[in-house]
């Protein structure tokens, strides 16, 4: 027989179909790749200091009492082998601890054990395993589950993630389950859940586990993979439970044995060693940001217009027309900046609902300026932040262009710094007629840097594409760069500014594909540095709700991350066909990616949901 080798692969015992479980022969210790141990008990002695042991609770009146005497919880040695025990008898049992966080009556015809983790190892994200031995028979109802922590604020109505719940009846059927809001009416929790077939769990041990991330959660038998589903906002810290309960609506039956035990063989909780996408503030589903209400027909749009910081601002401009108002994230909510009181002005700039609006650090003094062109494509002005409000820049004198161009609806406005130069320009694209010019702010005027000609080839390749164009500091060099994808072509380009021409920096040489991404006309894309390493990563967000994380290494894109075509974003639902939009911008940290996210939902013309999102190691 093997003995216990912490953090040593043990050989395990082979038959027909792989491993078979003999009584405590041990299974291959599993660590899965890039996560590394944080909380770990193979239960050597006595039971340790990390567990809490629930002494005369009946959990909500179910028809066994949990107690602490050592005939319910304890450890037993088998063959050099330490094992936790959950034992459950059939006798008669006087509780002396009345009330409705114990017991809820003086006696009971059933006692087990219940134990849970203490409050300092309270979970955050992870994956957690044990090895147990499951007791069947009609009317045991064994569970391995998480619920929230000790001492955790209440903030997102997570509860419960069931790894497993057992039917002592049924030993050869799993049951898993996800349960929110324990505060909604009547008890009535939403939930999720799945049966799965699996071997007859009460003949020997097996190794259930759970992966739980901000966006997915994953459910594991002898480490294979047996569920998966969408987080749906389970994003507190949580306790990790064994326990062992008696079905309150089938009870056990003549047949059913007693005293039953439920073995634990070793509990592992693993840290992801990778970042990943956190919902760090929403709006509790009001659709409110500080005191104002936001419908989805408001404009929101981002820039660094305060202080040149590298952090983003968020500038509103509500449907009404008359109201616009500017917000930064602080301590973990927005606060007002700046607003215009319902004047229906911003500076000297009357607003309508139809403008549109081009924000870049036009001028090179580190903040963003706002360029707005009226709904007429007429007029178009300047405006940059002065701390108090804003101040006018530049404007068109209403002659219909931004220098030589002629302003049209059918534009498309790319500003980013090509010229890598320090300062944002504006590359104007009309999708209508293929035209393009590069224009630059100097001396208080734009000045035309280059424009597209008849027998400018490379110009030509994206010019034409009239898919998705993005630009970002890919290679990490100080400039931007244009990715360009083609809606009709399925192919991708990334192009760079020389100083006279565009340069084809990487294409997908017709194979439809960016990585492992395949091509489709609904995709999004979006630029954002979400590791602070200096260059921008893309992000793709397909109409199915597929999203992935690119890096480019100045040969190729590589895959960052996934949320593995689950349909949600940092714990969000995106809805298939997608109905959110995104914007990524630096909120909480100087030069840092992160995610704005507007969400209509399904059904509701009207409403919103606000999120914003961080891309963070769970270290």
């Amino acid at each position: 027989m093997k003995q216990k080798t912490k953090g040593k692969n043990i050989i395990a015992c082979l038959f027909l179909t792989g491993i078979v479980y003999t009584g405590v022969c041990q299974t291959p210790f599993y660590q899965p790749e890039d996560w590394y141990v944080v909380f770990e008990d193979q239960f050597d002695n006595e039971v340790s200091q990390k567990w809490k042991i629930a002494h005369e609770f009946d959990h909500y009146g179910e028809p066994q009492v949990y107690t602490n005497r050592p005939e319910n919880v304890f450890i037993r040695n088998t063959s050099g082998n330490n094992f936790l025990v959950l034992k459950t008898f059939r006798e008669n049992y006087e509780c002396n601890k009345i009330s409705p966080a114990g017991c809820n009556k003086s006696k009971y015809a059933y006692t087990s054990g219940w134990v849970e983790t203490k409050k300092e190892y309270n979970v955050q994200y992870g994956f957690m395993e044990a090895r147990i031995k499951i007791p069947e028979g009609q009317g045991i109802w064994p569970a391995f589950w998480t619920f929230r922590g000790e001492g955790v604020q209440h903030r997102h109505n997570s509860a419960e993630i069931d790894i497993f719940e057992m039917d002592g009846k049924r030993p050869k059927v799993q049951g898993t389950n996800l349960h929110l809001d324990y505060n909604a009416p009547n008890f009535k929790a939403p939930s999720f859940p799945e049966e799965i077939d699996i071997h007859d769990y009460s003949n020997d041990f097996h190794t259930y586990g759970l992966k739980w991330t901000p966006t997915n959660i994953y459910w594991y038998f002898d480490n294979r993979e047996i569920r998966r589903s969408p987080n749906p906002g389970i994003v507190d810290p949580v306790r990790i439970i064994l326990n062992v309960a008696i079905f309150p609506w089938e009870l056990p039956g003549e047949n059913t044995s007693f005293p039953t035990e439920l073995l634990v063989d070793f509990v592992r909780v693993y840290r992801y060693k990778k970042p990943e996408f956190i919902s760090e503030w929403n709006d509790e589903n009001s659709g409110k940001i500080n005191h104002a209400f936001l419908k989805k027909n408001d404009r929101i749009i981002k820039g660094d217009f305060i202080d040149g910081d590298k952090k983003n601002e968020l500038l509103i401009f509500f449907e009404d027309g008359k109201w616009a108002e500017m917000y930064s994230f602080q301590k973990g909510n927005w606060a007002l900046k700046w607003s215009n009181r319902g004047q229906k002005n911003i500076g000297m700039w009357s607003l309508d609902s139809g403008d549109r609006y081009v924000i870049g650090d036009f001028v090179g003094d580190a903040k963003e300026e706002l360029m707005i062109i009226s709904d007429s494509y007429k007029i178009s002005h300047m405006y940059s932040f002065d701390g108090k409000d804003w101040t006018f820049q530049w404007n068109n004198n209403r002659n219909g262009r931004i220098k030589q161009w002629h302003l049209h609806r059918d534009d498309r406005y790319i500003t980013g710094d090509f010229n890598k130069d320090g300062k944002d320009d504006l590359l104007f694209i009309s999708s209508k007629t293929g035209k393009m010019e590069l224009l630059s702010f100097k001396a208080g005027e734009w000045m035309k840097t280059w424009n597209l000609k008849r027998k400018d080839k490379t110009g030509n390749l994206f010019a034409n594409l009239g898919g998705a164009i993005v630009a970002g500091d890919f290679d990490g060099t100080g400039g931007d760069e244009l990715f360009a994808v083609s809606a009709s072509l399925l192919s991708a380009h990334l192009f760079s500014f020389d100083g006279t021409g565009w340069q084809n920096k990487w294409e997908s040489k017709d194979t439809g594909k960016i990585a492992e991404w395949l091509i489709h006309t609904e995709d999004q894309y979006f630029a954002g540095d979400f590791d602070k390493d200096g260059k921008d990563e893309l992000i793709c967000i397909s109409d199915s709700a597929n999203v992935q994380l690119f890096g480019y290494d100045d040969t190729d894109w590589s895959s960052e991350w996934a949320n593995d075509g689950l349909g949600n974003l940092g714990g969000i639902s995106l809805g298939v066909p997608v109905s959110v939009k995104i914007s990524p911008g630096c909120f909480f940290e100087n030069a840092k990616a992160d995610i704005f996210l507007l969400k209509d939902p399904e059904g509701d013309c009207d409403k919103i949901n606000l999120r914003l999102i961080r891309y963070r190691d769970l270290k």
